[in-house]
């Protein structure tokens, strides 16, 4: 909506914006533009060449779009058609050009044009109409015109259809056609017209003469003027309130509202002039703008910035000079204005003519309204200027105010001044005339010393911008805020009507709410821009950016406008903006490089930008260019494997469009950077690219469609795919084929192998079984043995034990009841499955069992913990062994590594206890687990039952616990002797340690000298100091075995370890201290029982 047409047609400060191009330095010189059917505008040059410009670029960067060069070249229904002699052609952009009519051999055809979805033709005797749709001719004879005219020569320069009837536009006037011939349009008179436009809305023809542009109301419904310009026309077009009229000496603009004519004019001095006077070409893109083509290149005008009035930066100085503005505020409702100029103080009024008034001369720091005062801030001091005296007068002010240099000047709801001067705050209170320095202290010190911007004053309190962040005074403290530290130097602070303090940095904006002390972050329209200013009208917030204005309703980002629709980037000064109204007509006045812009906050408010739609302005595959500014009514068909891209544009300007799109039915939208999408390696099908703005604050976003195919390949096609089929199967059953050969073969290889390996563990197993057989009757012997040997010591000692008795020897009692008592468990165990209560010692026995077990369990990296002291028992059975070793068997594989089983020996009700815990895996019914005796499972718990004992298995939550309980006996007699041996077996530790040192110390000897086939039992001896016989006992008695012996064990062991690594056998034996290999095999094979090459088969096996 266009509120003012009057304003609006104020056009000595028009913003027209040239294409890119020319930024770069190239000038296009149009003769034609069209308006694109798909978007876009086509550019027909003066050197006959046609380039199609899509908002940021023009395609081709060099040539034409057309295969030849024209300079009769019309655009309709999506393709140019030109005409050679007396045939007429079309030419789609990108593609070959078609013959569509072929007139009379002959005939010359001397000029064309287009109208109302037709294509007219003239030669020297006749005028052709080309209907596109049907293909209908028809054709006018021009005798009747020559009989009507006195001229030697009758020239058609233009034509138009109007609804039923031909408009000639000639050398000699304006002819309409009809049945009879042609008539003339006496208003048109005999004078030479050049253009003709047909309003279809408003049925009124336009004649565009050498004088000037004549309007024609074919109703005779309106008043009209006489003439709109008064030089030659050369274009015409029309928007929805106005005539669009470009002459030779300039545009020109008639307003059907207002029926004024206004010459458009623009500002000379800055880049966004109108350059040329000449203008040869205009479209109308229906987006809200106006394309024109001048002698001096091609311009965009918005005609929705007919909502912003500009007022140059000379007319804002009396002495014309160009002079920005700083900081502006409203003065009263009648439209005045206070506003620093590098002048002084000056008072505006922005109404039709610009009114001013210089108040204050000099250079102005700040300034405040109270009432009838303004309170100026000066170098020289704090000054007052009345505005019913219309002059300076003098306050009682401290000297302070009145010599130091004013910075900053704020003016709260309490009536006090708050100033800033020198890095320091303070304040003085109008009412009381009282004067409080707040000092420079305040400020952070990692921070300071730092330049104070500004200091606003809030319902809280005041606010103080620095250069670092925001400090505010609310309740006689002062708080910086950390999180202002990131937006840079403060530049404006405003408390809006709802308490929410605006405060606007150099990197952004933040709130502090009314009902959160917090920096809230607010959003911008885009990253990376910097803020200027903000005010508040009755509809909301208005930040003023590097990019535009942003309309801020209810907190959230509604609304922005910016160029290229009559704003121009980068233009706003930083701090000067200001809301005004007069006779309740809300308005925004803003500081420009260029003067001052103006416009209705209301009607702002409601203003929705243009529609962008989105065109595909160039569509390529494998980087060939297929089509250029149109799409096809039928898909684009690619084969498979071919990429296909997408350069999209959109009018006025795709330069800042960020846009998203949707292949196919995909749910989400997909946003992408540029204006470039390329697709590789797409499924054969059909596909529809749906392109649309990715912008939130435009309100409908209409879709771009694109639809193409992938073809199906030859080898993906139901043929082929059923030859691959084919294919598969029979390599398949070829495959099957000759597996089953291959594993028939093998398993006849296997079966023999099977068979050959049967009968060896068949001979084996015989062998184990003879084995078996011997070394049972062996065991039985051994036992029969023990037993002999038992009864016959038990016989010696009761001789012996009666013997001392007579001899009344009482010291030897203890002793050989101690020695009776541990024949009597060696002969118990011995006796196996008889069923006699016997006493055993079950600390013995448990801690025989570990020490058996401890191996296992250090491999495992299992912990055993033991505690206990000798505890007898009654066991009935012996089978303790069995007992112990399935609890053991069944904890090790419960347990995961650095775990801990504890065994713990306890007296308990006349019991002894063993308890085993630990916090491995739950036990899963322990107590009937099978275990083997003498040939025969039973279960654990019978097992224990038949011992004498009894078993108990609690699986707690935290852990596992095993309970064996056996009744405790007493054997007091043998506990002199247990103190006896106690003190004997702390001398024999003694003795051991000793011994092992000597012990580690030889083996030492040995692991160092072992690979030095001289190390021999004499040098080990020179080596100790010790002589060589002294050293074979010695080392006997320790470990059982000759030094030799011990020294070839070590070799042998050193020798499969390189084995193992790969070594070779001679190698080997050289480096393990033999120096015959011969030898070493033999040594091995007698070490391991098989010779060193049989080992290393057997790993690699």
């Amino acid at each position: 909506m266009i509120p003012s047409l009057v304003l609006a047609l104020d056009k000595s400060m028009s913003i027209f914006y040239p294409l890119p191009i020319q930024e770069q330095g190239k000038v296009i010189v149009a003769q034609n533009l069209y308006l694109g059917s798909d978007g876009g505008i086509w550019v027909h040059d003066v050197h006959g060449k046609v380039m199609y410009f899509d908002g940021q670029n023009v395609l081709p960067r060099r040539g034409s779009v057309l295969p030849q060069m024209s300079s009769h070249i019309v655009y309709a229904n999506s393709a140019f058609w030109a005409f050679e002699q007396h045939e007429l052609f079309r030419t789609y952009p990108g593609g070959e050009k078609e013959l569509m009519l072929s007139l009379t051999p002959g005939t010359q055809i001397v000029q064309m044009g287009a109208s109302n979805g037709m294509i007219w033709m003239v030669d020297g005797e006749n005028f052709y109409s080309y209907e596109i749709r049907s293909g209908r001719v028809e054709s006018l004879s021009l005798h009747e015109l020559y009989q009507l005219n006195s001229a030697s020569k009758v020239v058609i320069n233009d034509a138009q259809f109007l609804v039923s009837k031909w408009a000639l536009a000639t050398n000699v006037g304006v002819y309409l056609s009809d049945v009879q011939g042609f008539s003339h349009v006496k208003k048109s008179g005999k004078h030479f017209v050049q253009k003709l436009y047909f309003s279809h809305k408003r049925r009124e023809l336009l004649i565009g003469s050498k004088r000037g542009a004549l309007i024609i109301d074919i109703e005779n419904k309106r008043a009209l003027p006489d003439r709109i310009g008064s030089s030659h026309v050369l274009s015409i077009a029309e928007t929805e309130k106005e005539y669009w009229i470009g002459t030779e000496d300039g545009l020109f603009v008639y307003s059907f509202i207002t029926g004024k004519v206004v010459q458009l004019e623009s500002n000379s001095q800055d880049g966004y002039a109108l350059l040329g006077k000449k203008i040869y070409a205009m479209v109308n893109d229906f987006q809200g703008g106006m394309w024109i083509g001048t002698d001096k290149g091609i311009f965009y005008y918005s005609l929705f910035g007919q909502q912003f009035t500009r007022y140059p930066a000379q007319a804002l100085s009396n002495d014309g000079s160009k002079t920005p503005i700083g900081k502006i505020t409203s003065l009263n409702s009648s439209g005045d204005y206070l506003a620093i100029t590098q002048q002084g103080l000056y008072s505006f009024n922005f109404s039709d003519e610009l009114r001013k008034n210089l108040i204050y001369p000099g250079k102005v720091n700040d300034f405040v309204i109270e009432q009838e005062h303004i309170w100026i801030a000066t170098e020289k001091g704090l000054v007052r200027y009345n505005l019913n005296r219309r002059g300076i007068d003098t306050p009682n002010l401290p000297l302070m105010l009145l010599q130091t240099a004013i910075e900053h000047l704020s003016l709260d709801s309490d009536g006090n001044l708050w100033g800033a001067s020198n890095h320091q705050i303070w304040s003085y209170s109008l009412s009381e005339q009282t004067y409080r320095d707040y000092g420079s202290e305040w400020m952070v010190k990692a921070f300071s010393p730092s330049r104070i911007t500004l200091i606003a004053a809030v319902t809280k309190g005041v606010v103080i911008g620095t250069e670092h962040g925001a400090y505010s005074l609310f309740e006689q403290q002062i708080r910086f805020d950390f999180s202002s530290h990131r937006y840079g130097e403060i530049l404006q602070v405003v408390e809006d009507s709802a308490g929410h303090i605006w405060v606007v940095g150099s990197y952004g904006v933040f709130q502090w709410r009314k009902d959160q002390p917090e920096a809230a972050a607010v959003e911008l329209i885009e990253e990376n821009i910097q803020p200027l200013c903000i005010t508040e009208s009755q509809q909301g917030m208005w930040l003023i950016s590097t990019q535009g204005i942003s309309y801020y309703r209810n907190q959230e980002l509604t609304k922005h406008f910016g160029a290229p629709y009559g704003l121009i980037n980068n233009e706003f000064l930083s701090g000067s903006c200001a809301v005004g109204e007069v006779q309740e007509i809300s308005s925004l006045i803003i500081g420009s490089q260029f003067g001052v812009v103006k416009t209705n906050t209301e009607e702002l408010a409601v203003s929705n930008l243009p529609n962008i739609q989105v065109t595909f302005s160039q569509v390529s595959v494998n980087h060939a260019t297929k089509l250029l500014g149109y799409r096809m009514p039928e898909p684009l068909k690619i084969a498979y494997g071919d990429s296909i891209s997408f350069q999209f544009g959109a009018l006025p300007s795709s330069r800042s469009q960020s846009l998203e799109y949707k292949l196919n039915d995909e749910q989400q939208w997909q946003r992408f950077d540029w204006a470039l999408l390329n697709f590789d390696q797409l499924l054969p099908g059909k596909y529809r690219l749906k392109v649309r703005s990715a912008n939130p604050t435009q309100r409908y976003r209409t879709e771009a469609l694109f639809d193409f195919e992938v073809l199906q390949p030859w080898y993906m096609n139901p043929v082929a795919i059923i030859g691959y089929v084919l294919s598969l199967l029979g390599l398949l059953a070829l495959a099957f084929w000759w597996r089953t050969r291959m594993i028939l073969s093998a398993n006849r290889k296997l079966k023999a192998q099977v068979d050959l390996k049967t009968s060896q563990l068949r001979h084996q197993s015989k062998i184990v079984l003879s084995n078996n057989h011997q070394l049972r009757k062996q065991l039985q012997l051994h036992h029969t043995i023990l037993g002999n040997v038992l009864e016959n010591i038990d016989a010696s000692l009761r001789h012996l034990s009666s013997y001392a008795k007579v001899r009344a020897w009482s010291e030897f009692e203890a002793p050989f009841n101690k020695v009776k008592q541990e024949l009597a468990q060696l002969h118990f165990m011995h006796r196996g499955d008889d069923e006699e209560s016997k006493y055993h010692d079950l600390h013995l026995l448990i801690e025989s069992a570990l020490k058996s077990w401890q191996e296992e369990y250090n491999r495992a990296q299992i912990k055993l913990t033991y505690s206990g002291e000798s505890r007898f028992v009654e066991v009935r059975q012996f089978n303790l062994d069995v007992l112990f070793n399935a609890v053991l068997t069944d904890a090790i594989k419960r347990l995961y590594k650095h775990q801990e089983l504890t065994i713990q020996l306890e007296m308990r009700n006349a019991q002894a206890v063993i308890v085993f815990s630990d916090f491995g895996v739950p036990i899963q019914n322990i107590n009937q687990m099978m275990v083997t005796l003498s040939g025969n499972s039973y279960p654990l718990e019978e097992l224990a039952t038949r011992s004498g004992g009894e078993l108990h298995v609690l699986a707690l939550k935290e852990r596992n616990v095993i309970e064996l309980a056996w009744p405790l006996v007493s054997l007091p007699e043998l506990e002199p002797i247990h103190k006896q041996e106690e003190g004997e077996l702390a001398v024999k530790v003694g003795i051991d340690d000793v011994e092992k040192e000597w012990l580690s110390k030889v083996e030492k000897l040995i692991e160092l000298h072992y690979s030095d086939p001289n190390f021999t039992t004499s040098t080990a001896a020179q080596l100790l100091y010790v002589s060589e016989r002294s050293l074979q006992r010695r080392f006997k008695a320790v470990t059982g075995k000759t030094f030799k012996e011990s020294l070839n064990e070590v070799r042998l062991e050193k020798a499969c370890q390189s084995l193992l690594s790969g070594t070779k056998i001679a190698q080997v034996a050289f480096d393990c201290g033999f120096n015959d290999p011969s030898y070493f095999s033999q040594r091995f094979k007698h070490h391991f029982g098989l010779s060193p090459s049989q080992f290393i088969e057997d790993q690699e096996n």
